[in-house]
């Protein structure tokens, strides 16, 4: 089915306009095009006048649009555990100006993070992506100076990769290997 647009006065797809509640064909009279055009025209015209409401609505809501946006981080984290985790650790690379190519090995990394244990301590992670919880997850690079490259990570919990980075994986294994033994009476 079509429709002509009143405005450039071309036969279109119904596709090509927008929903409109009170039009009797629920379709606005004007294309996308046209609409896409005239908001163009119409920015350029009143740029300044718009900036300046933009700014006062930023200001005025300002809390309310930190809630909803923090919401919604929070939200897409949850939901993309394993990209939330690479985009990331891209920041990261960049920031630190390491080298970065997780992103051409997203599917693995999903995998990876879907079996959900540490790959260091075999513990169960949690995928809400709470930031520093002692079982957050986290991406460990085996060795710092050769960036967020995945032969150089390990997807560990959070306290994990503090111990290895802090005192290295021979200290960190030594240190629960002592732990276990003190617990369970080996080390009398």
């Amino acid at each position: 089915m079509t429709k002509v647009c009143t405005k450039c006065g071309l036969r279109q797809t119904r596709t090509n306009f927008h929903k409109s509640a009170i039009s009797p064909d629920g379709l606005k009279p004007r294309c996308k095009n046209c609409i896409r055009k005239w908001a163009a025209a119409y920015y350029l015209d009143n740029r300044e006048q718009m900036l300046k409401q933009h700014a006062e609505y930023r200001d005025k809501n300002r809390d309310e649009l930190r809630r909803k946006g923090v919401r919604s981080q929070r939200k897409y984290r949850n939901e993309n555990p394993a990209k939330a985790l690479i985009r990331g650790a891209k920041g990261r690379a960049k920031e630190k100006k390491l080298p970065f190519d997780l992103e051409e090995h997203m599917e693995e990394i999903e995998e990876r993070v879907g079996v959900g244990l540490c790959e260091f301590s075999g513990l169960p992670l949690n995928l809400s992506m709470r930031p520093r919880d002692w079982d957050s997850l986290s991406i460990h690079r085996l060795v710092p100076s050769d960036g967020y490259v995945y032969s150089n990570i390990m997807i560990v919990c959070w306290a994990a990769n503090q111990m290895i980075g802090t005192w290295g994986e021979a200290t960190a294994l030594m240190i629960m290997r002592a732990c276990v033994n003190r617990r369970d009476g080996l080390d009398e």
